[in-house]
């Protein structure tokens, strides 16, 4: 705004327009620009109403409902744990590396030993024009896997699913 008033105050030095006339373009020229400014803001508010939920994750799927069928000093395995933490205020740490576990028992014992009470899947975090969840490589190659084997175990069971959110919530039996 100031460089547009700047250049509104160069008209002032135009030898052809009046003095009186010439000693108004600045206000009114920067009163237009605000004018317009204000106006696509205005319209831009009122076309846009979508979410920028269409478009990236909600962490907010599987934390609301660890927040309210949890324990309070309940564990929770997932990825973006601090998010995760915030949301659901449950304690959270994040899955073990790839080096951590070879076999599902293996990730069991990390578990474990962890103290988890919870795991929660969900797509990976990050922005998506289309609005496509998806479960990133890890998840996908590693961790489901894993998961589906602890549940033909009896180990985990599922509690809670979002098709939509594509978040998944298991509880690991005692």
């Amino acid at each position: 705004l100031r460089g547009i008033h700047f250049f509104l105050q160069l008209t002032q030095r135009i030898k052809w327009i009046p003095g009186n006339i010439s000693r108004a373009i600045p206000p009114l020229g920067l009163m237009g620009v605000i004018t317009v400014m204000i106006s696509l803001f205005f319209v831009k508010g009122i076309t846009d109403n979508g979410s920028s939920l269409d478009h990236v994750r909600d962490l907010r799927a599987g934390a609301t409902w660890l927040k309210e069928n949890s324990q309070e000093d309940a564990l929770v395995m997932a990825q973006q744990p601090q998010g995760i933490y915030l949301y659901s205020n449950r304690h959270t740490v994040d899955f073990p590396s790839v080096a951590e576990f070879d076999t599902a028992e293996q990730f069991e014992q990390f578990a474990l030993l962890q103290g988890v009470d919870y795991i929660l899947i969900g797509p990976e975090m990050i922005w998506r024009f289309d609005g496509k969840l998806e479960y990133d490589s890890f998840t996908t190659n590693e961790i489901l896997p894993v998961i589906e084997e602890l549940v033909q175990k009896n180990t985990v069971e599922m509690v809670f699913e979002s098709e939509k959110d594509l978040v998944i919530v298991y509880r690991i039996n005692p």
